[in-house]
């Protein structure tokens, strides 16, 4: 085994063992359990970075709030019932960093994982990232995504970020700020 190869298994392990010995025990009913190979956190050496930082007062001491990345969601799609591409926990200073694949359109999801299983049951709590610019879509390998200041309003099932995705053959794009309302996850604002 290569030695880059090594180094990879041994991350996506190390974030699996973090994943468990903060949320639990994973044996839950639910049908979603999150597939260690899927755990990840960090750099890639192919595809995507997405690097975020949430609102410090939307980051509970007493609740594990997970970031789930999914790419191509169906419309309808019962997250309980997909698998996510990448995961990772929201640390007390609110920086997460998950690695996705390029291509499709990536949606960023938001747990308050109320039981500490790492499972998504009834009794937790989801907010959906706004992407009004759909700029978590076609992304290219290499590329890095920012999301800045990620404002979690789980009563409404939303969450609210300026995003920024940096392209390694162009410069940055200007950030847009999803606005933080009543309009459901993805819709865009009316004007």
């Amino acid at each position: 085994m290569m030695r880059g190869s090594t180094q990879t298994l041994s991350a996506v392990a190390f974030s699996a063992c973090l994943l468990f010995a903060a949320c639990g025990d994973s044996s839950s009913s639910s049908n979603f359990e999150v597939p260690a190979a899927t755990t990840t956190s960090g750099a890639t050496s192919a595809g995507v970075e997405i690097d975020g930082n949430v609102v410090p007062d939307d980051v509970p001491p007493d609740v594990a709030i997970l970031a789930y990345a999914f790419a191509d969601l169906p419309a309808d799609g019962d997250l309980s019932q997909q698998v996510p591409v990448s995961v990772d926990i929201v640390r007390q200073n609110g920086a997460f960093v998950l690695s996705v694949p390029s291509g499709g359109t990536i949606t960023v999801v938001f747990l308050a994982d109320n039981e500490h299983d790492g499972v998504i049951d009834a009794r937790d709590t989801m907010a959906v990232l706004s992407d009004p610019g759909q700029q978590l879509r076609d992304l290219q390998e290499g590329d890095r995504v920012e999301l800045t200041d990620v404002d979690l309003n789980f009563p409404h099932r939303q969450a609210a970020a300026t995003i920024n995705v940096t392209r390694t053959d162009q410069p940055s794009a200007t950030p847009t700020t999803a606005p933080a309302g009543d309009a459901p996850a993805g819709d865009a604002p009316a004007s």
